[in-house]
């Protein structure tokens, strides 16, 4: 039979292991606590991860989209000594990938594009039917398109300017030809064989240069029919060697002229027609151009409004491919974004699995705890005095 002193130590040992079996109890209800409030978190996150997959879905992505979800994916913590890694975008697995290309096929995005897909081919139809406009070949224009015919408007402006030319050239070789004719004219008219005064060497009179050395002594001294030797002139010979030139040039300049003013007179005949003929024809060609152009001036009117509209259409189609690139582009951000969201939904389930699991070990080991403490508790029922 236990002494007292056994009883009262048996009571004391139970009551240590009871207050550590409570303490025990404590920190299982706090880690359930903990573990509940971190499941309620990450169930949070998960439901944020759905309205972020259901907005993009439906609105597109918006510019915080991107950081909301970097924001709340799961963070990996740093390991004392551990140095940290570059920041690198985590691989999507193909199947989220194809799963979240499979959600949009769905979205109003998806609709969006596939318009601006049939706009474009609209576009590209109708401009197919405005070239084969513009292409037609006319019989009234000789079988030709409007473009070939536009090629007849700039030949008459390079006959027009042709024409100036002509003209400028005509005017030219008239210019010649009447300074031709004047300066003849004038050699002609200031010709004159009229002989000058020669003055006698002692000075007291004068006679015509061409009585000099003529064998008869008009001067009084006779220095008009002075004659030097071979290597020295007298004054009489100089003037009459001058006279003989001056009535001797003349002949020779008209003799020699008068072949070059031939075929001056030839050459400018010989211009002038072909020039007239050339300058006719140029204004015939000039009046058909503009017979044609007034005669088919609905064709002309029917090809510009076809050049006008296949301008416009290769704006709209312009416009509505940049348009398809922005949305095609709007559409990849948001599979990324609708993947990676998907990815952190995953994580965040798996972690709640976790979280969950602990908190079921936390669970049991709570209730097992105070199993313990009860059968302690009854150990020493039999040491508690009563209670009043």
């Amino acid at each position: 039979m236990e002494s007292k002193l056994q009883r009262f130590e048996r009571l004391k040992a139970t009551m240590r292991e009871i207050d550590d079996l409570t303490r025990t109890q404590n920190r299982c209800v706090e880690n359930c606590n903990l573990r509940r409030k971190s499941m309620d978190e990450i169930d949070k996150e998960i439901a944020n991860c759905d309205e972020m997959v259901s907005s993009i879905l439906a609105n597109g992505p918006s510019e915080a989209s991107e950081r909301e979800i970097r924001k709340k994916a799961p963070k990996r913590r740093v390991k004392r000594g551990e140095k940290p890694k570059k920041k690198e975008e985590p691989e999507i697995p193909e199947e989220i990938l194809q799963e979240s290309k499979d959600l949009f096929e769905l979205t109003e995005q998806q609709v969006e594009i596939d318009d601006a897909k049939v706009r474009i081919k609209e576009i590209e139809s109708e401009q197919k039917k405005v070239k084969k406009r513009i292409r037609t070949k006319h019989k009234v224009l000789g079988n030709k398109t409007c473009e070939e015919y536009v090629k007849f408007q700039k030949y008459e402006k390079e006959i027009r300017i042709g024409v100036m030319e002509v003209q400028k050239s005509k005017e030219i070789f008239y210019v010649w030809g009447i300074a031709i004719v004047v300066s003849l004219t004038l050699a002609v008219v200031s010709y004159t064989d009229e002989p000058y005064d020669w003055e006698c060497t002692n000075g007291e009179h004068t006679i015509k240069v061409n009585q000099v050395l003529d064998g008869v002594s008009d001067c009084a001294d006779g220095s008009d029919e002075y004659e030097g030797g071979f290597f020295e002139t007298t004054s009489a010979e100089d003037a009459k060697n001058d006279w003989a030139m001056h009535t001797g040039g003349y002949s020779m300049m008209a003799i020699g002229t008068f072949p070059f003013i031939a075929l001056g007179l030839w050459f400018l005949g010989e211009s002038y027609g072909f020039l007239k003929s050339r300058y006719e024809m140029e204004e015939i060609v000039i009046d058909d151009l503009k017979a044609e152009k007034d005669a088919h001036a609905e064709i002309f009117v029917l090809h510009n409004r076809a050049i006008s509209e296949s301008k416009r259409l290769t704006k709209d189609k312009k416009r509505a491919t940049e348009e398809l690139r922005a949305k095609e582009s709007r559409k990849s951000m948001s599979i990324i974004l609708i993947s990676k969201s998907k990815q952190n939904r995953l994580e965040l389930v798996s972690k709640y699995r976790i979280q969950k699991d602990r908190l079921s070990s936390s669970l049991e080991l709570l209730e097992s705890t105070e199993v313990m403490i009860k059968e302690k508790y009854d150990s020493i029922v039999d040491l508690i005095p009563n209670q009043i």
